[in-house]
């Protein structure tokens, strides 16, 4: 096995074991049993090294991605992180953007390409949560619900496109706001007081006064932010959302640039949150509320109170996986996301048994 194998090979290991922002060449180097002199001779530098283990194990990856039974291998837990942070890293970024192009633009079918795209958003959102979002045994249900509309030859709804906006969230205190931007394009490992301060054309020595911990000043800043968000969506959700097929609209808008910063946000506070209790809890808690609005919703229709907190992981792993898509340039705008998820909701919405 080359250098660059062992490297490749340690590298996934330890992504699992501590997330991409956990891992040092010193830990690659003790984990591949060489030294760090004989990395940088094959190696440039750590970013480089994401983008070589990208190379090594897409093929694994996009075969786990698009299988009929999902399985998820130890590779493609690792390498949904390390396209996680392609929005930071441009090494992974060159290198995934235009092999993921490629192996849509082969196997895409006009017909079913909605449906295919909700299920690969729903793993990819589902491996980079996970371990911080605790998932029931029925939320593989929405996976397989997804296969059966993928093979079905006709369907008998094609739903419209609904007038679905999510307003720009407001601004926060300039602190607040540079350092939600300072996470967006460093991670919250590498979100220093001194680059919050940068950003905000300060010195450190200003911001430390009234924000002494800067774990603290981060986790502040997504909560603020978070809360925001949460919002908005729930303000949207419940004026604007009459039938299950909007709910696809409501994907969609998800997606609208003035959104771009919260993407990232919670990619990053997601890649962080292994190793944070405060930021997992924070995560868990969002997910909560939505799905106690969610709740009256989709009792209305019928459905048992255990498929709230089912529409609302899957709101959640959608806006992840769809979020992450489009900005590796994946066209996730342009299907019908409103047939997906009328087709989606007779299958999920059906009525408790008296």
């Amino acid at each position: 096995m080359s250098s660059i194998d062992l490297f490749a090979q340690a590298c996934v290991e330890l992504v699992n074991e501590a997330g991409v922002d956990g891992v040092s060449v010193s830990a690659i180097c003790q984990k591949a049993g060489t030294t760090r002199p004989t990395f940088y001779a094959k190696v440039e530098n750590f970013d480089a090294l994401l983008a070589e283990t990208w190379l090594k194990y897409s093929p694994d990856f996009l075969l786990c991605l698009e299988a009929e039974e999902f399985e998820p291998t130890p590779n493609f837990l690792a390498l949904s992180r390390i396209l996680a942070v392609a929005h930071r890293v441009p090494d992974v970024s060159i290198v995934s953007q235009k092999a993921l192009h490629n192996w849509w633009d082969q196997r895409a079918q006009p017909e079913r390409e909605a449906f295919e795209l909700w299920r690969i958003a729903n793993r990819l959102g589902w491996a980079i949560s996970t371990p911080t979002v605790p998932f029931p045994a029925e939320f593989w249900m929405i996976d397989r619900m997804l296969g059966v509309l993928i093979s079905t030859p006709s369907l008998d709804t094609v739903a419209a496109p609904a007038q679905i906006e999510l307003a720009p969230p407001a601004p926060l205190s300039e602190i607040h706001d540079a350092t939600v931007q300072t996470i967006g394009r460093w991670g919250y490992h590498n979100a220093s007081m001194a680059r919050i301060a940068r950003t905000l054309r300060v010195s450190s020595g200003s911001i430390y006064p009234n924000h002494p911990k800067i774990s603290a000043l981060r986790e502040q800043s997504y909560a603020l932010y978070q809360n925001q968000i949460s919002l908005l969506n729930v303000e949207t959700w419940k004026a604007s959302l009459s039938t299950p097929s909007d709910y696809g609209t409501f994907v969609r808008a998800g997606l609208s640039p003035h959104r771009k910063i919260w993407r990232q946000l919670r990619l990053e506070t997601l890649l962080a949150a292994d190793s944070s209790e405060a930021l997992r809890g924070a995560v868990q808690a969002s997910i909560s509320d939505m799905s106690a609005v969610m709740k009256p919703v989709v009792m209305a229709y019928g459905a048992g109170e255990g498929a709230a907190h089912l529409v609302a992981l899957l709101f959640h792993t959608l806006g992840v996986g769809f979020g992450l898509l489009y900005e590796l340039g994946v066209p996730v705008t342009e299907c019908n996301h409103e047939t997906v998820a009328a087709e989606l909701s007779k299958m999920l919405l059906t009525p408790s048994p008296e």
